[in-house]
């Protein structure tokens, strides 16, 4: 495995991470009543 393909792999792993963060958090929002600031989902 090249440095190029692991780049590539460790860059999918982290979108792949960040995504299912961010449907942990959505889901705890919901659970909890709260409504974050629109912004909070750009970051």
């Amino acid at each position: 495995m090249g440095e190029t393909e692991v780049a590539r792999t460790v860059s999918t792993v982290s979108l792949r991470n960040r995504w299912w963060a961010n449907r942990m958090d959505r889901k705890a929002w919901r659970l909890n009543g709260l409504r974050p600031s629109p912004w909070t989902f750009i970051l």
